[in-house]
């Protein structure tokens, strides 16, 4: 925690960093390094979960998330390998492998030798062929002693108060979410027949959606 006031090398770092964070087109690699340098060089005021979340709108969970899957892929890339596509697969390999970086490039160098591009459902299939890449893995303290409760098809309930209930942002909480579904897909998420139920209910809300606002409309 940095309660002094910075001074203005750090806030020209800070700032640096913060670009690299704020641009759309950055990797998570580069996100998630920027992150871990300004928790480890003090670059922000006060409680450093508090500062990111605030500063750049995410949860305390994919804060640490994407730092962690950050450092497994500079790891990798250190090793002369190339980089897990995203952030859930590196991440996957952190829970796998999570306290040795030689065994980290062991296991991706197994997975991805074939050429063959990796989804996240053949790191899973990998490491439940091979017994010795499964570890327990137990919940997660960080240095802000912040508990990593987060997967790649982790979802938090949302939980609204009579002062949260605009529809506005709900519908923008619910189409965020919706892109984390599409992600999850893509990262090789097969048994469809539950997903193909729920978004013909989706649609169906939608659809409720759309008539209120005809009626609304008509009224007005």
């Amino acid at each position: 925690m940095s309660n002094k006031p910075l001074t203005t090398q750090q806030i020209e770092e800070a700032t640096k960093q913060e670009q690299i964070i704020d641009d759309g087109l950055s990797s998570y690699v580069e996100v998630g390094l920027a992150l871990r340098k300004i928790q480890s060089e003090g670059l922000h005021d006060g409680k450093f979960i508090d500062y990111a979340m605030d500063r750049f709108a995410l949860k305390s969970h994919t804060v640490y998330r994407i730092m962690r899957a950050a450092e497994v892929a500079k790891n990798l890339l250190d090793a002369g390998l190339r980089a897990p596509k995203n952030a859930g697969q590196a991440h996957r390999i952190h829970d796998l492998r999570r306290d040795s970086p030689d065994d980290q490039v062991e296991l991706w160098h197994e997975i991805t030798k074939s050429g063959i591009p990796v989804a996240l459902s053949q790191i899973d299939k990998f490491a439940d062929q091979n017994s010795k890449y499964i570890e327990t893995i137990d919940d997660e303290s960080d240095d802000a002693g912040e508990i990593d409760m987060d997967s790649v098809h982790h979802v938090e309930p949302v939980e609204l108060s009579a002062s949260e209930a605009d529809p506005l942002p709900c519908l923008q909480r619910a189409k965020q979410e919706l892109q984390s579904v599409a992600n999850a897909i893509d990262d090789g998420f097969n048994d469809f027949t539950p997903l193909e139920v729920e978004i013909e209910q989706l649609e169906a809300l939608l659809m409720q959606i759309r008539n209120h606002l005809s009626v609304i409309g008509l009224v007005a």
